[in-house]
Parts: structure tokens; C-alpha cells; sequence
């Protein structure tokens, strides 16, 4: 997976250094201003996931993504931010951004947050809004499959979470395929880290 990161150098380095060892699928590449992210997010890169800084030097604020979620056309676009209000947060989502996660957010969490994100989720992670990213994302779910999900988070085999709900165990198979395909996860296991770091279950 690629990702094009518009950020400062102090929050680059360390950060991406630490979603390349806890994600290695995940390829990020750095740029440190607004012309350069509108140069290489356009260059015919076929970018899985653009993050930027709120405060990229030359994005303009609100404007700035606007611009920036036009030139990048369906590929989605996160924004770093430091602190924000929920109002904050709406005039991001509403100028283009698909996703809004803290600055400071850990590095396993924002391998993640990265594979939601290319999966077609919107999400807002800020302190105090990490509550409606999960509504969000286990309204998608079904009753029965936060329940298979939490049976996999559990440790729990097809066939044991099969005996627990008294149903066949293609039925659990189908319900784990729906997980996986929702969560934008790569197999059950992802899953179940997802489920845990964004508190589903």
C-alpha cells in the first residue's frame, strides 16, 4: 500500500519509520509542503492513502483541502491535526478530507487507521470523537457479526463461536468474510487488532 505524507520533518522521520516496522505492507513517502504534495499527489503515483498536516506550510486551512481532495479526484485524504472541536473536524470532512486523526497518534494505530481509510471509511479520531468513529464503523456491522467479532477477538475458532450461536460453521465463515470485508482488513487476525485498537468490542 502507498501513502503520500504531507507533514513537518519533526513529525515525519520517527513516525514513519515506526508504521514501516509495524505495518511492513505499508510504503510512505514524505513530502514537507502543500507545492509539493499538489506536485507528487498528482504525478501519476497511484497513491492508496494522502495524509496531511492541517498546518502543511502553503495549504491554506480549509481552502487548501479543498483543493487538494479536487486534485486527488477518489483517492482519499487524512488529516493530521494537533487539537480541534468538533466543528473543526466537520469543516475538514465537509471541504474533502475522508479522515481526521491526531498528530500524535501511535504508529500501529495509524497503520490502521491508513487501512480504513483505503477501505472506504470515513473517520474522525480526534480525543473525544474516537466514540463516533467506532459507532460508525460497528453500525456497519450486524448483531451477529459484532458477536463473531467479538468471539474472534476472544481466540475463538469458527467452529467454537459456531457452537456458542448454535449455527452452522459456514455461516460463521460467511460472517468472518463480511468482518473483513467491512473492516478493510487483510485476514481475521487484522480483524481483531482493529477491533481492539479502535475499542469495536
Amino acid at each position: 500500500m502507498k501513502v503520500l505524507v504531507a507533514a513537518s520533518e519533526e513529525w515525519g522521520g520517527a513516525s514513519i519509520a515506526a508504521v514501516a516496522e509495524a505495518h511492513p505492507n505499508i510504503q510512505m513517502t514524505q513530502v514537507n509542503s502543500a507545492e509539493a504534495l499538489a506536485k507528487h499527489g498528482v504525478n501519476g503515483v497511484e497513491w492508496d492513502v494522502v495524509l496531511m498536516e492541517f498546518d502543511l506550510p502553503g495549504a491554506n486551512g480549509h481552502r487548501g483541502i479543498q483543493a487538494i481532495s479536487q486534485a486527488l479526484g477518489p483517492r482519499p485524504l487524512g488529516v493530521l491535526l494537533q487539537a480541534g472541536t468538533t466543528e473543526l473536524a466537520q469543516r475538514i470532512m465537509t471541504s474533502g478530507a475522508v479522515g481526521i486523526l491526531p498528530a500524535d497518534i501511535d504508529p500501529n494505530l495509524l497503520g490502521h487507521a491508513v487501512h480504513l481509510l483505503a477501505g472506504g471509511m470515513r473517520l474522525s479520531m480526534l480525543d473525544g470523537h474516537r466514540d463516533e468513529t467506532a459507532n460508525a464503523i460497528t453500525s456497519q456491522l450486524s448483531d451477529r457479526e459484532l458477536q463473531v467479532l467479538a468471539g474472534i477477538c476472544n481466540g475463538m475458532q469458527n467452529k467454537e463461536i459456531a457452537h456458542d450461536f448454535n449455527v452452522q460453521e459456514v455461516t460463521v465463515k460467511m460472517h468472518v468474510r463480511a468482518i473483513i470485508r467491512k473492516l478493510g482488513a487483510r485476514n481475521r487476525t487484522h480483524a481483531a487488532m482493529l477491533a481492539r485498537d479502535l475499542h469495536l468490542i
